[in-house]
Order: structure tokens, then C-alpha cells, then sequence
């Protein structure tokens, strides 16, 4: 199962993590913000800002969320997302 936590650029959503974490620790928390730099070192452009990269960013931390959820090991996620309409087909 993956829940998300849903919200615009800077409305809080990696200030609650440790929070989400302490509340849940059945559950794996995952920060797409975590993953942004990496992706972007392998896009060659930084993610937030070359909306080319959303869809396959996305693509990517959706593939990481099903491999570690009950597709893949079995563990519940809760995954903390920017939302973009470009988003929305891949979540």
C-alpha cells in the first residue's frame, strides 16, 4: 500500500517527515525531495527546474515506491510528492 502526502513547493510536507516517521514506524517514509539531486546529476539538469525531467522523475520515484512496497518487499509506504498536473498519470 502507498499513501501519499500531497503538496505545493514549500508547504511543509519534509518538515513533518521525522514526525510521519515517528507515528508510523511500520511504515517506510519516503522524500522525493531526497532523490532530486542524484536524478538531476543523471539528467544533467536540475529537476525542479526543467519540467522535461517531471514525468520521468516521477516515473522514477514511483518505481522506487512499488519496489519496496507490495509489489517488492512488502513494506507500506508513505510517500511525500510535489503535485503537478504533468504528475498525475504516473501516481
Amino acid at each position: 500500500m502507498i499513501n501519499y502526502v500531497l503538496g505545493a513547493p514549500g508547504s511543509g510536507k519534509s518538515l513533518i517527515i521525522p514526525r510521519l516517521r515517528e507515528l508510523l514506524p511500520d511504515r517506510v517514509v519516503l522524500d522525493w525531495d531526497a532523490f532530486m539531486g542524484p536524478a538531476g546529476e543523471l539528467a544533467g539538469a536540475p529537476i525542479p527546474e526543467t519540467p522535461q525531467t517531471w514525468q520521468p522523475y516521477g516515473r522514477l520515484v514511483r518505481a522506487v515506491a512499488d519496489a519496496a512496497s507490495y509489489r517488492g518487499l512488502g513494506l507500506p509506504i508513505v510517500d511525500t510528492t510535489r503535485l503537478s498536473r504533468t504528475m498525475l498519470p504516473v501516481l
